[in-house]
Formats: C-alpha cells, sequence, structure tokens
C-alpha cells in the first residue's frame, strides 16, 4: 500500500514534471527534439512497465493473503473438529476400560442400554473421523508446515497427523470401520 502511494505521488510530481519539461522543450524547437521524445518515449514504457509489474506483484501478494486465510480456516475447523472427536474417544475408552460390575439385573439392563447407546455414536464417530481425515487431506494439500501463523489459536496436539496416529495406534480406525 506504502508503495502504491509512493507510485501515485512520483506520477504526480514526477512524470508529470517530466512531461510539462518535455513539451516545453519540444515546442521550443530544442535542437535534440528527436532525443528527447525517444528518451521520453523508453521513460514513460519503463514506468508503465513498473505500474504493471506493481499491480502484478499486488494480485500475487493477494492471492497468498487469501490461501493462508483458507488454511487458517482449515485449521480452526480442524481443531474444533478434533476437540469433539478426543473428547468421544476419551469417553469412549474409559468407558471401555471400567471394569464392569453388577449385583442385579437392572444394572445388567441398564449397561446394556449404556452399550447400545455407544454402538449407535460409532457411525456418528467414523463420519467424524472421516471428516478430520478430510480436512487433513486438503491442509496437506497446501504443502504448508504445522503451524503456518503464529499465534493461531489451534491447539499443537490437535494436528491432522497427531489425530490420526493416535486413533490409528489405538487401534480404533481399523474398529470403527468394521463397525
Amino acid at each position: 500500500e506504502t508503495f502504491d502511494i509512493g507510485l501515485r505521488a512520483f506520477e504526480t510530481e514526477g512524470i508529470q514534471n517530466i512531461s510539462a519539461l518535455k513539451e516545453q522543450l519540444i515546442s521550443g524547437n530544442h535542437v535534440q527534439a528527436g532525443a528527447i521524445n525517444k528518451k521520453f518515449s523508453e521513460v514513460i514504457a519503463r514506468w508503465n512497465r513498473l505500474l504493471s509489474d506493481s499491480a502484478g506483484r499486488e494480485q500475487r501478494l493477494l492471492e497468498v493473503q487469501n490461501q493462508f486465510r483458507q488454511i487458517e480456516e482449515l485449521y480452526l475447523t480442524f481443531a474444533k473438529k478434533a476437540s469433539a472427536f478426543n473428547s468421544w474417544f476419551e469417553n469412549a475408552e474409559e468407558d471401555m476400560t471400567d471394569p464392569v460390575r453388577c449385583n442385579s439385573i437392572e444394572e445388567i439392563r441398564s449397561l446394556r442400554e449404556a452399550h447400545a447407546q455407544f454402538q449407535a455414536s460409532l457411525a456418528s464417530a467414523n463420519a467424524d473421523f472421516e471428516s478430520l481425515a478430510q480436512l487433513d487431506k486438503q491442509i496437506k494439500s497446501f504443502n504448508v508446515g504445522p503451524n503456518p501463523t503464529p499465534g493461531s489459536p489451534w491447539k499443537p496436539w490437535l494436528t491432522p497427523g497427531r489425530i490420526c496416529r493416535a486413533s490409528s495406534s489405538r487401534g480404533i480406525v481399523s474398529w470403527l470401520r468394521k463397525k
């Protein structure tokens, strides 16, 4: 932006002054009028090329800025979904590792109902996991590191690779796919 302001200022002051000076010399029938016209044309051509290069650079910077916004949005979406998935996974892991002790038929029925609810939640958990895997694939398609913007709000433990490795190392991926 500052560069563009400087260009506009030079165009107003420098290029207009050069143009006025050229016109003054040409209208005064200067002996080197041909050389002056030629040099002026070269300066204007270089000026126009500078303006064109500047506009192209600005466009490329805006495209990169937009790409980083997309990446940041993907990371934020991943962090939100991974947090919910981690919570479900930790609860499921805790429920599965608790010892089962029953003292009555009612407790057995209650456990069976809880287990049926858990089994019903597997399809949703699998869909969530697949959604995380898709987000991971999208993030990797940008070829960026684990945190492209310093200070971004997503937590390092929620990186796509870590959630996928953690889930896979515990056998949940294959287990979820079987269900």
